[in-house]
């Protein structure tokens, strides 16, 4: 069986690819057939931030999601890595999601006594 060419996509539910400290992002990666007739690819994709793992999810019609709130605030490079699985070979996403997770910001009340 000849293996086909699938492509990997990776979006947030921020369009700004922005959210507060402790707040839930979901990251969906949506994997295609690039051969023709298209088929739905099946199997799991690796959520990652360098060489960590932060997931491994189902695809269900050719998409796999992964929800967090842990994520630590900074810049966090977030890839998706479909494992492959019957005549879909492997692929990865090319080029890295950069989602920022902004540090909380605190309110002061100051009550002022005369």
């Amino acid at each position: 069986m000849a293996l086909g060419d699938t492509e990997v996509a990776l979006t947030s539910d921020h369009p700004s690819n922005h959210s507060a400290i402790g707040e839930t992002v979901v990251f969906t990666a949506t994997v295609t057939d690039k051969t023709d007739p298209p088929g739905v690819p099946t199997g799991y994709v690796k959520f990652k931030q360098g060489d960590l793992v932060l997931a491994r999810a189902q695809l269900h019609s050719g998409a796999a999601t992964f929800a967090t709130a842990v994520l630590n605030a900074g810049s966090h490079e977030i890839t998706a890595l479909y494992e492959g699985e019957g005549s879909f070979p492997s692929s990865f996403t090319a080029t890295a999601l950069t989602h920022v997770v902004d540090a909380a910001s605190r309110a002061v009340l100051v009550e002022v006594v005369l």
